[in-house]
């Protein structure tokens, strides 16, 4: 089970005295450690170690005024209250006694089962039809991200090809009654098809002529699946896309609508160029909107994948800013601390 410190409930360099050293306690310190969001000034436990933790006693020496709050790092309910109950017979306030215990799904080296209640046979049509390259895991992790989206904000998604990611994405938010717009931004120019004037090999296919065949097919399969949460698609690179996005800017989607940028992201999902570069410049604009809480999916991200999104996973885990929901086998991400 992974334990997710409450970001949300505490103010950025808090002092803080964390209660608990068990699974809950030992996942908080590490979360805080790694991202030096807070200074612990006491680590207690009932079971301590007199080392790193102390007796929950040792809290009556301190003052009240050397932290700003305890948290308390057990997730049974009963045993949280008489912890709260001792420490207000210390004389702690109970405004300064924080138990905020959450939990992320997690389904690492697990096998995908997409969920079936979810994905009725609207969803299994759709895949039928609309012609696209998508794990089945991803699935899953779209569900998970769009059911727990953390506010109202953008959903955004980076590469679109024929749609199917994208249908199933807005069917998502329709299905959680989520009001959140849906933004994509795809130029319909693909990896090695820089030459627009070349022939698809063994064919007569020029790639300028697939690429409006694509994108066509595109603006097809969204009008058809997706017509009652209709997404703003921008024809633009994702460079281009997140400077529109910087400055707030009102352009035309592929649908011919008005349609203003910027903001705070609530998801996002990275389908685009998988090289080492793009995929980390792709990830830093996404970061640089996106709000505490919320997701981002790698497409091609996973172990074995031959692309170089997974070098770009291994820095981001590493910074501590991000933890792991769901690697099925593609990563999907949750921000934890955002300065």
């Amino acid at each position: 089970m992974t334990y997710i410190f409450p970001f949300g409930k505490v103010l950025k360099d808090s002092r803080i005295v964390l209660y608990g050293a068990g699974s809950v306690g030992r996942q908080f310190y590490e979360q805080i450690t790694a991202t030096n969001f807070c200074k612990i000034v006491l680590w207690l436990d009932k079971c301590a170690d007199e080392i790193l933790t102390k007796k929950p006693e040792a809290i009556v020496s301190q003052k009240t005024d050397d932290y700003d709050i305890v948290i308390i790092a057990i997730e049974n309910e009963t045993i949280a209250f008489e912890i709260k109950t001792l420490l207000t017979s210390y004389g702690i306030p109970e405004k300064k006694i924080l138990h905020k215990v959450s939990t992320l799904f997690s389904s690492v080296n697990k096998k995908c089962k997409v969920p079936q209640n979810s994905l009725p046979d609207f969803g299994n049509w759709l895949r039928f039809a609309n012609a696209g390259m998508l794990s089945v895991g991803n699935i899953d992790s779209f569900e998970y991200a769009i059911k727990n989206l953390p506010s109202e904000n953008p959903v955004i998604e980076i590469g679109s090809f024929c749609g199917l990611s994208t249908n199933i994405i807005s069917f998502y938010l329709r299905f959680f009654k989520k009001r959140n717009k849906l933004f994509t931004a795809d130029k319909w120019f693909f990896e090695n098809a820089e030459k627009q004037s070349d022939f698809l090999e063994g064919s007569s296919i020029r790639h300028s002529e697939y690429r409006t065949f694509v994108k066509e097919t595109y603006i097809r399969n969204i009008s058809f699946f997706s017509n009652e949460h209709l997404p703003y698609t921008i024809e633009s690179f994702s460079d281009d896309f997140f400077e529109l996005w910087r400055q707030n800017s009102t352009t035309l989607d592929v649908f011919g609508r008005e349609i203003k940028l910027g903001g705070n992201i609530s998801f996002a999902y990275i389908d685009g160029n998988h090289t080492y570069e793009y995929a980390k410049r792709d990830f830093e604009n996404v970061d640089a909107n996106l709000e505490k809480g919320g997701f981002i999916l790698f497409d091609d991200s996973s172990e074995y994948s031959g692309f170089e999104v997974y070098r770009v996973i291994k820095e981001i885990i590493s910074n501590g800013r991000y933890i792991v929901v769901n690697n099925n086998p593609n990563y999907l991400i949750q921000k934890l601390v955002d300065f």
